[in-house]
């Protein structure tokens, strides 16, 4: 709303920003606004959104930085953001931000680096040149498996981004299981398999914002051989939870979202499939439940189909496996 009511020259709009500056989180290295619910992807959104606002007025530079400074601090090894929405909120602050205070014609800056080991020995150095002619480019440098530090010395005119990307691995005794899900085969006939599935949120916090979910999606993979059923997709919506379905992969993952999940309340759903042919050695399917906004809470489980032992069922797979002989 902030945004919109600066880019109206609304008159309520420096008073709503008034407000917003109360809410700020950080330090001298980094604003952001939280919504305080221990979604990163929510106050990036915020953050973003304050930050546009924020842009529109003549507000100190400097100030506007520190906001910046905290949102590029959030971004992933690609770039991005949490989330799909909070990855185009924050790109759009971002540009905007670079639109008002940089100008490419302006940059020329020089990056020298050098990656060092563990006993400070040279592993690799190496020079990054940003011009007006390349301004627009993303350019990487991949540093030696064995680097531990990186020594970096930038000089020359105007503003550009350097982001390190690491990986490594820990080892937990601790493995928590956000959602706990529970999936459930049977054949019906020769024809359709009834997959039920109930599942739980667990929250990690006591305090009541962790209480419920921010929208949930559970991407359901159907076994090999199966599709979903196009009349007991839609009967699906009868339930509550239920906020949309859809259907993609030729039919064979059913995609459910949920407004929201309340913890440690079991909730249970049935999904009908048809079967479109015979599978020999079908390996296991995927359920997938994760949080939109929070995508660090997610869990999956493979499940297997309940055999069919229907003398009807056994004749096709023995006849399949003659002609395949």
């Amino acid at each position: 709303m902030a945004v919109t009511l600066q880019m109206a020259r609304h008159s309520s709009s420096t008073k709503v920003l008034e407000k917003l500056m109360k809410y700020k989180q950080g330090s001298n290295d980094g604003v952001y606004w939280t919504q305080e619910d221990h979604s990163n992807a929510k106050d990036v959104e915020i953050t973003a959104y304050v930050l546009m606002a924020l842009l529109e007025t003549n507000t100190d530079p400097l100030f506007s930085k520190k906001v910046l400074k905290w949102l590029t601090e959030q971004r992933n090894q690609h770039g991005g953001f949490k989330s799909t929405h909070d990855t185009v909120v924050g790109l759009q602050a971002m540009v905007k931000y670079s639109q008002k205070y940089n100008s490419a014609e302006d940059v020329n800056v020089k990056v020298n680096y050098t990656a060092k080991n563990l006993q400070g020995d040279s592993l690799k150095s190496g020079e990054i040149n940003v011009d007006a002619n390349n301004v627009m480019i993303l350019q990487t440098e991949e540093l030696p498996k064995a680097t531990r530090a990186v020594e970096i010395e930038a000089s020359g005119l105007g503003n550009s981004l350097l982001q390190l990307n690491y990986h490594y691995y820990i080892v937990t005794t601790e493995n928590f299981l956000h959602f706990q899900i529970e999936p459930k085969t049977k054949i019906l006939n020769p024809d359709e398999m009834l997959l039920e599935i109930c599942f739980t949120y667990k929250s990690k916090e006591q305090a009541s914002a962790a209480a419920t979910t921010n929208m949930i999606i559970m991407e359901v993979n159907l076994p090999s051989g199966f599709t979903t059923n196009d009349e007991d997709s839609n009967d699906l919506l009868e339930n509550e939870i239920i906020q949309r379905i859809e259907a993609k992969n030729e039919e064979t993952t059913l995609v459910v979202y949920f407004e929201k999940l309340t913890a440690n309340i079991r909730n249970c759903l049935n999904i009908l499939a048809n079967k479109v042919q015979d599978v020999i050695q079908r390996k296991p399917a995927s359920i997938t439940i994760y949080d939109y906004y929070n995508i660090s809470r997610h869990d999956t489980v493979f499940y297997s189909v309940e055999r069919d032992k229907s003398p009807q069922h056994q004749a096709k797979l023995d006849e399949t496996l003659i002609r395949i002989g």
